[in-house]
C-alpha cells in the first residue's frame, strides 16, 4: 500500500489531483467544484466521500499548515495514457504531469473566441484563499486549477479586472484556518492535536490547541 503525504496553507485549504485514487484520512474533507454562479463571484462545492477519485481535480480542507497521509486504494485508480482518464465533469483541471502543466496566457476580456481559455490558480485573497486569474506561467504537479472558456467566462464579463482578488470558495476559513474556540471535551486529549502553528503536539501539551479543526484549551 502506497502513501502519500500533503501539507495544507495556512487557510488550510489546497488544491489536488494524481493519477490514482487516495482515502481520505480523518480530519481532511474534499470537494469537487462546479462551474461559478451566475454573478461570477463563488465556485461551487460538493464533498466528495469515500475516496479521492483518479485524475479528478480536487479541492483539500483540513487544519491550517497540517500534513494529512493519504493511503492508495483501487478504487477508481486510472493512469493518464495521452490525455485519456481524465475526468472533465467537474470545473477543475487536474494537474498530473511530472513536469508541471504550463498554462495559456490568461486574457480576461470577453470575446467569442474559443481561445484562449481563462485560468486561474488557488490564491490568498488577503483574508480567505480565492482561484485568482494566473498570468502565463506553471502550476505545480498534483495541484489543480479552474479554467474556462474565454466567451463562457461569467468572472470576466461580470467586470471583474486583473486586480480583483478573484473567485471565492464557499468555505468558512481564517488565515489560521480555525473557525471556532470551544471548551474542551473529555475525548480530545487522546485525538490527534497541533499547535497554532500546524504542528503536531503530544497528549500532555498545554494550552491553545487545534484538532480537527477547531481551538480547545487544554489546562
Amino acid at each position: 500500500t502506497a502513501t502519500k503525504t500533503v501539507t495544507l496553507s495556512k487557510y488550510g485549504v489546497s488544491t489536488f489531483s494524481d493519477t490514482h485514487a487516495w482515502t481520505i484520512p480523518e480530519g481532511l474533507k474534499v470537494y469537487y467544484a462546479s462551474a461559478i454562479d451566475k454573478k461570477g463571484e463563488t465556485l461551487g462545492l460538493k464533498e466528495v466521500t469515500g475516496s479521492i477519485p483518479a485524475c479528478t481535480g480536487v479541492i483539500l480542507q483540513g487544519t491550517a499548515n497540517a500534513e494529512y497521509t493519504l493511503t492508495s486504494t483501487d478504487a477508481g485508480s486510472l493512469e493518464r495514457s495521452a490525455g485519456k482518464g481524465i475526468d472533465f465533469t467537474y470545473a477543475l483541471r487536474p494537474v498530473i504531469s511530472t513536469d508541471g502543466y504550463a498554462l495559456a496566457a490568461t486574457d480576461l476580456t470577453t470575446n467569442t473566441s474559443k481561445d484562449p481559455n481563462h485560468n486561474y490558480i488557488l490564491a490568498d485573497g488577503g483574508d480567505a484563499p480565492v482561484f485568482a486569474p494566473a498570468a502565463a506561467g506553471t502550476i505545480a504537479a498534483g495541484k489543480a486549477y479552474y479554467s474556462t472558456r474565454a466567451d463562457k467566462d461569467t468572472y470576466a464579463s461580470s467586470g471583474a479586472s486583473a486586480s480583483a482578488k478573484g473567485i471565492s470558495l464557499p468555505l468558512d476559513v481564517t488565515p489560521t484556518g480555525i473557525n471556532s474556540v470551544v471548551a474542551e471535551g473529555t475525548n480530545v486529549k487522546n485525538q490527534n492535536a497541533y499547535n497554532i502553528a500546524g504542528q503536531r503536539i503530544g497528549k500532555d501539551y498545554k494550552g491553545l490547541v487545534i484538532i480537527n479543526g477547531k481551538k480547545y484549551i487544554r489546562k
